[in-house]
Formats: C-alpha cells, structure tokens, sequence
C-alpha cells in the first residue's frame, strides 16, 4: 500500500499557502498604497505651506531687500510654531531665523529638501525632522523655508519597521492554520484509506464511517457505502 503523504505535500496545505501567500500580498500592497497616498497627501500640504511662505517672503524682499526681509523672517521665527526659517549669506552664516546653523540636507523630488536640526525641547537639545525649500536671492544670499515633520517622519519609520513584521506574522499565522487543517484533513482521509485497505484485504463488511459533518467528506463516505452494500448484494446473489 502506497504511504499517506506528509502534511507538506497536501493538496490543502498548497491551496492554503497559496491562499495565505497571496492574502500576505494583498495586505502589504493595501497599506503600502494607504502610506504612499497618505504621505503623497501630506507632503503635498506641507509643500504648499511652504511655497506660500516662499512667495510672500519673496515679496517683502522685493520692497524691503535683504535689511527688511531679515526683520520680516526674525519677527515671523519668534512665533513660527512649526515653521522654520533661516536667512544666511553665501558661506551660509546665519543672518537671521530660528535655525542656529545651515543643515545638511538630502535633496527631494520638486527642489525641496529634508534635513534634521536641533530644537530645545523641556530644556533638552531634540533632533527632528524637517522639509523645506532653498530660495536663492541676490547677493548670494539664501532663504530656507521649511516646516517640522518630525511626528510624521516618525509614523514613516514605525511604518516601514512594522509592515515586514505585519506580513511575516500573516504568513506565520496562515501556515500554522494550514498545517492544522491539513493535519485534519490527513486524518479523514486516513479513515478512508485505512477502511479501504481493510475492505481490499476481503472484510467485505467494514463501512467508511460517516462523522456527521454533512460536509463533503460524508458525502464520499455514504457514496462509497452505498456502492459496497450493492458490491456486497452483487457477490451474495
């Protein structure tokens, strides 16, 4: 008699992993589209804030020049809240802002920039995130205009760590439960077989038993009863 199949090799424990393979897809591509689009959104927001900024400071550098534009960006970094502005000369020494130096800085898509600096929080120096834009002005002279993204930049990070732990525990899960309804499934089919091989052996009597599941499984097991009580009838007569 051929052996039973390990759990492995199951026709259920395939679809199931096919199932939960392909579940672990859907889920990851769902929330990876759900983070692009809600960062894309805010992104968006923050860039126009900026380019707002960028616009009017512009404007008061065209009627006042660098004097005024100085006294216009330190009267605006007194009460930013979550704007940041630095006005620097061409070896990026601070004129004015609430910035204490220029950043370093990684460029972005669209002339926008993002960088970590130091703000003072609870008496405590805390890195942050920011994203901004450089202005160039006449002179030599640049104006950054940027805003605090740090809380975001923070739900991106938590993002990106929990999204592989998110799908690896889906696979863990969906092949745990595969094995499960695999291993039941092996033991259903072990009653068949095992009844079969019995009747093979000439115990024409033996019967596959019925669980009562109504499932499909029962439903072989009668079909397969039935047909041995008319072999049985057949070999009497």
């Amino acid at each position: 008699m051929r052996t039973k199949p390990g759990i492995l090799k199951t026709q259920a424990f395939r679809i199931v992993l096919v199932y939960v393979l392909l579940f672990a897809l859907s889920v990851a591509a769902l929330l990876f589209f759900t983070y692009w689009n809600t960062r894309r959104t805010l992104d968006a927001q923050t860039d126009q804030i900026i380019e707002a900024e960028i616009t009017g400071l512009s404007e008061q550098y065209q009627h006042l020049g660098v004097q005024g534009l100085a006294e216009t960006v330190r009267a605006r970094a007194l009460h930013g809240g979550q704007a940041l502005y630095l006005l620097a000369d061409g070896l990026h020494r601070p004129i004015s802002g609430n910035l204490d130096s220029w950043p370093q800085m990684s460029a972005q898509q669209g002339n926008f920039v993002e960088f970590d600096y130091e703000r003072p929080v609870d008496g405590k120096l805390e890195t942050r995130h920011a994203r901004g834009r450089i202005f160039a002005l006449a002179g030599d002279f640049s104006l950054l205009v940027a805003q605090d993204v740090h809380d975001r930049y923070l739900t991106t990070r938590m993002f990106t760590t929990t999204l592989p732990w998110t799908v690896g525990l889906i696979l863990l899960l969906g092949l745990l439960g595969g094995l499960l309804m695999s291993q039941n499934m092996l033991r259903r089919l072990d009653v068949i077989n095992r009844t079969s091989g019995e009747i093979i052996a000439g115990d024409l009597t033996r019967r596959v038993p019925v669980s009562g599941a109504a499932d499909e499984f029962d439903v072989l097991a009668e079909n397969l009863n039935r047909m041995l009580d008319r072999i049985e009838r057949l070999m009497k007569g």
